[in-house]
């Protein structure tokens, strides 16, 4: 899963950029909730608590990790929390 997060991190990416032209600081420590279908699609996710819950910066990242494709599995769909690195 980490290696499919840091690959499709061009999305991820613009949101950060974005949040610190308009903020003037890069955002740090974001953790995002996700769930993950079997078929590999994201169906949600989104910042659950924190400072950036809301914002524009909170549903940029959603997009942008709702984007993503992972592979398929067997299985139930997977509820996790991702910690993304700091830039």
């Amino acid at each position: 899963m980490i290696d499919t997060m840091m690959k499709s991190n061009k999305g991820v990416k613009i949101c950060y950029i974005k949040e610190q032209k308009a903020s003037g600081s890069l955002p740090n420590n974001v953790k995002v909730k996700l769930t993950i279908q079997p078929s590999g699609s994201v169906s949600s996710a989104k910042i659950p608590s924190g400072e950036y819950q809301g914002t524009d910066f909170d549903s940029c990242l959603s997009g942008a990790v709702k984007a993503i494709t992972f592979p398929p599995f067997d299985g139930d769909p997977l509820s996790l929390t991702y910690a993304f690195p700091n830039f």
